[in-house]
């Protein structure tokens, strides 16, 4: 199974992936609501695989993928942002984002793109 941090500022959106990346498999390990606590919770908790959302307050999404940005054994990352944001979510892919998903989003579409990145193993 892929273990799974996600980074929203959305309560909501953060219970809807979770529900989906469990049943389909997956553990997630960890939830951020900034960027910067998602790049202290994942120097701890080392995931495989991060859903990001590139508006959020302070840096955002964009911010953490800066400073992933050429480092060695990095998550995989998956943008996960609203229709409207096709210029940022074109940067976030050439700062390595693996693929985005455009919100909203069914559970399918979370499960398909994900399992083209980390196989469940669960």
């Amino acid at each position: 199974m892929a273990r799974i941090l996600i980074v929203d500022d959305s309560i909501y959106m953060r219970q809807v992936l979770g529900k989906i990346l469990k049943a389909a498999g997956h553990h997630v390990v960890g939830e951020a609501d900034s960027a910067e606590s998602a790049y202290q919770q994942m120097t701890k908790l080392q995931p495989d695989l991060i859903t990001l959302d590139l508006v959020m307050p302070g840096e955002g999404g964009l911010g953490l993928l800066v400073r992933l940005d050429g480092q060695k054994d990095r998550p995989k990352v998956i943008v996960v942002s609203a229709v409207g944001q096709e210029q940022q979510i074109e940067t976030a892919l050439g700062l390595g984002a693996a693929d985005f998903i455009v919100k909203p989003f069914d559970a399918g579409t979370i499960q398909q793109t994900i399992a083209g990145l980390v196989a469940p193993t669960a």
